[in-house]
């Protein structure tokens, strides 16, 4: 788009319009597409309303190689761990066989 100045040679916008090429899946044509705008001042990132990480990123992929798909996993057995040394060997027992019952 157009960029202007004030008298001081700042910029008077303080967004920018981000695009990205996308092709169609039936005839393969590639069009332009406005999919965020990224404010300056505080350095937000606004998607439109339509778009999304999965409509941006189908893939999970981003351009620089990074999964947006974050996996979020924890140690149950740490926490029998604890509750073995924290309590007796009975709380262990009772700890692993929930487990087994939950999987």
């Amino acid at each position: 788009g157009e960029v202007t100045f004030n008298e001081e040679g700042a910029r008077r916008i303080s967004t920018v319009t981000l695009l990205q090429y996308r092709s169609s899946g039936i005839t393969g044509d590639v069009s332009e597409v406005k999919i965020a705008e990224y404010d300056i001042g505080n350095g937000d990132l606004v998607y439109l309303p339509e778009e999304s990480n999965a409509t941006v990123f189908p893939d999970g992929v981003t351009p620089d190689g990074t999964p947006r798909n974050v996996t979020v996993s924890f140690y149950l057995a740490l926490v029998c761990y604890l509750l073995h040394h924290r309590w007796s060997r009975h709380c262990l027992h009772i700890c692993l066989s929930n487990l087994q019952r939950q999987v």
